[in-house]
């Protein structure tokens, strides 16, 4: 039997990066420290590095024992990496905060979201999924 869309009954959601920009969040968050500081920095590069590096420090994470940290934990981490390794350490704690705490703890849907799942009003379940 070929699976159709009329077999679908529930669509579910990760907050992480199907629903939340967390694109947007990480870059602008960066821009705005960076400039406080005088630092011109290719900001969308960093934001993107952050993303890639947090998530391999919190993909699998309690797979195998006790996890040691959180996923803000990875944030924190992979920024102290990032700024060590793009000369940003004058970054106060203030500054660094508002990066790896701040920005994800306030980000946007993407843009597209909201519609696409409009289309599918009445049709289907929709369950988002947050991993706090």
């Amino acid at each position: 039997m070929a699976l159709t869309s009329t077999h679908v009954k529930a669509l579910t959601f990760d907050t992480g990066g199907t629903i939340l920009d967390w694109h947007t969040g990480f870059r602008n968050a960066f821009a705005r420290v960076g400039a406080k500081h005088g630092f011109d920095r290719d900001w969308t590069k960093l934001a993107n590095e952050l993303r890639r590096r947090s998530l391999g420090l919190s993909i699998n994470m309690g797979e195998h024992t006790i996890p040691e940290h959180n996923h803000d934990d990875s944030h924190r981490t992979a920024l102290d990496e990032i700024i060590k390794e793009n000369g940003l350490e004058s970054f106060t704690p203030s500054d660094r905060r508002s990066i790896w705490w701040d920005a994800p703890h306030s980000l946007e849907v993407w843009p597209d979201f909201p519609g696409g799942t409009s289309q599918t009003k009445g049709e289907l379940y929709l369950h988002v999924i947050h991993n706090t």
